[in-house]
This record gives structure tokens, C-alpha cells and sequence, in this order.
């Protein structure tokens, strides 16, 4: 995405030294974020363009809750209706329904309105083929898309969908000369899609969701396995003392260094009595 205007876009939002850690992979969770910031951009032009919406007045609309039109309000103009088209309002319904917990995420799926704005939206895509600029950031609105899926297969615990994401992300891996990560995750697909026959109980406790890490019972508590690895490592035996050096003061090496010692203390203690109980 050299060149493309992406980081002069996330510019807006975000701190230029920051856009070079956000890039390179360092700052996960902030790119995260930027790169969902541009996503919902790139969806609202998408949306008003399908619809014949005009963008600038989006933010001067007042919406009426009981009528299917909206109003724009302007105090050097006068008022005036804003027609809203009928599929645009029954989705705001479907929202709002979605929101007060009246239909599920399984329902929203099924929606009639949700299936057509996803026609029009593929329609819309496929219109552009021809325009190479239109093509980057359509392709790149994917990819995105396949983001958000791996993380919704890891929160929710869904492991067919974790595999899908994962052979989805093959050819992009590969386009980017990820060359290990691709021969890593595809031995590692060829032996997770053999799993039912090879070890059909583990195959089972999978699909049950139980290849991520919960920490309590709601939907989208899951972790994932190495990164639950790591924070238990950086909890009982803390970071490297040479880089906290650079990067604390000295008086939080010397807390971290009196926790380990008194962590290390109380696990012979704890071996001590196991072997005197012996």
C-alpha cells in the first residue's frame, strides 16, 4: 500500500511517529484500529454512492425516529425534508433491533434487507473492475473483511471459520513473500483439515470451540492460545531485565527483580512441603 495515500489518510488520525510503527507491523492493536477507521470510510462513501446519498449533508441530518424521512437542519438555512430511501431505513431498523437484542447475529444474516445491501454492495464492486484505483482499495476492503473474520473466528471460538480465514489468507501471504508463514500454515491447514480421521475426540473438542482460551463465559471472550502463552510468561517471569532497562526507570527493574525473587521463594516453599509430605 506504498504510494496508495493510506498513511496520509491514517496521518489524519494519528500521530506521524506513529504511522511508522503502525505500518511496519510493530503497534498490532493501533493499526487495528486505523485500518478499520479507514475501512468504515471507505464503506460510507460506498454506501451513499449506492443510494444516491449526499455525503456532505450526513452530518447535518436529524433523524425521525417515527417517519421514514430524515431532516436536515442548518441555521443559516431553512429546513427541508431529505428523502431517504426505503432500504436504507428498514437497515436502521434492523440495527436498532440488532442492538436492543431483538434478533440475534445468526437472524441479521438471514435479514431480507441485510441480502439485498449485500447484492448491491457486490454489484457496486463489480462495476468498478475496470478502474485500477477502484480495484486497490475494493481489494483492499477485503482484505479488511478477512481481518475481521479471523477475529471473529478466534473471539467466538469458531474453528471451521478459523480454518477458512486461514486458507484465505494464503495467496496474500504469499503476494507479501511471507514465504515461511505460507509453508507454515499450510502444513498446518493439511493437518488440522485431516483431523477427523486422524483424532476425531480432538476434531470434536474443536469444533466446540475449545481451541482458543476463555476466561469466562460470554461470546466473545476467546483468546488465542499463544497469545494467552505470552502474557502468562510476561506475568510470572517478566520481561528481559536489559530491555526494561532502556525502557523503564531503575526503580521498576528492582520491583520487577523483588517479584521474581519472592515468586522463586514461595515455589520452593511450595516444594519443600510437597517432599516433606512425602
Amino acid at each position: 500500500m506504498n504510494n496508495t495515500g493510506l498513511s496520509e489518510l491514517l496521518e489524519s488520525v494519528y500521530a506521524p511517529a506513529a504511522m511508522v510503527h503502525m505500518l511496519s507491523g510493530k503497534a498490532i492493536s493501533r493499526a487495528i484500529r486505523g485500518h478499520f477507521l479507514v475501512y468504515t470510510a471507505l464503506a460510507l462513501l460506498m454506501i451513499t454512492e449506492i443510494y444516491e446519498i449526499d455525503i456532505n449533508i450526513l452530518d447535518k441530518i436529524h433523524w425521525d425516529d417515527k417517519e421514514n424521512t430524515a431532516h436536515e437542519v442548518d441555521d443559516n438555512e431553512s429546513e427541508h425534508g431529505v428523502n431517504i430511501p426505503d432500504e436504507v431505513t428498514e437497515l436502521l431498523h434492523v440495527i436498532d433491533k440488532l442492538l436492543d437484542g431483538s434478533i440475534s447475529v445468526t437472524e441479521l444474516g438471514e435479514n431480507n434487507a441485510v441480502k439485498t445491501l449485500k447484492k448491491r454492495i457486490q454489484a457496486f464492486k463489480d462495476s468498478f473492475g475496470q478502474n485500477r484505483t477502484a480495484k486497490l482499495w475494493i481489494e483492499y476492503m477485503n482484505m479488511i473483511d478477512l481481518l475481521r473474520q479471523f477475529i471473529t473466528a478466534e473471539r467466538s471460538g469458531h474453528w471451521l471459520l478459523h480454518l477458512k480465514s486461514l486458507q484465505q489468507m494464503l495467496p496474500y501471504l504469499a503476494a507479501s513473500g511471507h514465504n515461511l508463514y505460507v509453508k507454515s500454515a499450510h502444513v498446518y491447514l493439511q493437518d488440522m483439515l485431516e483431523l477427523e480421521q486422524t483424532h476425531p475426540n480432538l476434531d470434536a473438542a474443536f469444533k466446540s470451540g475449545l481451541h482458543v482460551v476463555r476466561r469466562s463465559d460470554r461470546f466473545w471472550c476467546g483468546l488465542s492460545t499463544d497469545l494467552v502463552i505470552e502474557q502468562k510468561h510476561q506475568v510470572h517471569r517478566g520481561f528481559n531485565t536489559r530491555q526494561r532497562l532502556n525502557r523503564n526507570s531503575k526503580s521498576s527493574v528492582v520491583t520487577e527483580h523483588a517479584t521474581l525473587c519472592r515468586n522463586e521463594s514461595n515455589y520452593a516453599k511450595t516444594n519443600r512441603c510437597k517432599l516433606s509430605n512425602q
